[in-house]
C-alpha cells in the first residue's frame, strides 16, 4: 500500500521534473521560443511541487476530500497542482514547438477542469458554506 502511495504522490511530479531537465539540457542551440518553454516549465514545476507539499497528508488520487487545505498555496490557488501540469506540459509544447504536445495539454487542461468541478463539489458536500467562502477567496 506505501508503494502504491509513493509511486502515485512523487513519481509522477518526479519525472515530469527529470523530463524536463532533460529538455533543458539536451538542446544547446536556443531560440526565443526555447526560453519561453522553459518558463512555462519551470514556473509550472514550482507550482506543481508547492501544491503537493502544502497538501501533505490531505493528498488523495480519489476525490474523496481528507480535509480543507486552505494555506500556502491553497490560499490563492484551489487547483495548484492540477495548474502546475497544464503549464508544464504547455511549456513542453512550445519549447518543443510541438502540435502533438499542444494537442496533449489542451486534452490534459479538459480532464483537469472536469476532476476540479468533481472535487469541489465533494468539497462542498462535506464542507458546504465553509469551502463556498474559500471558493469566494481564491482562483481556480
Amino acid at each position: 500500500m506505501w508503494l502504491k502511495r509513493y509511486q502515485i504522490e512523487n513519481v509522477v511530479p518526479l519525472l515530469f521534473t527529470i523530463i524536463s531537465t532533460y529538455f533543458v539540457s539536451a538542446y544547446r542551440n536556443y531560440r526565443y521560443y526555447n526560453y519561453v518553454g522553459i518558463g512555462f516549465m519551470v514556473i509550472g514545476l514550482l507550482i506543481w511541487w508547492i501544491g503537493k507539499l502544502n497538501l501533505d497528508d490531505a493528498f488523495h488520487s480519489g476525490i474523496k476530500p481528507k480535509r480543507l487545505v486552505q494555506t500556502g498555496i491553497y490560499s490563492k490557488i484551489r487547483h495548484p497542482i492540477y495548474i502546475g501540469l497544464v503549464l508544464t506540459l504547455f511549456g513542453w509544447s512550445v519549447y518543443l514547438l510541438s502540435i502533438m504536445w499542444l494537442g496533449v495539454t489542451i486534452s490534459t487542461l479538459f480532464v483537469m477542469i472536469l476532476r476540479a468541478y468533481k472535487e469541489e463539489r465533494a468539497l462542498f458536500r462535506k464542507y458546504g458554506k465553509r469551502f463556498i467562502a474559500y471558493k469566494l477567496k481564491t482562483w481556480f
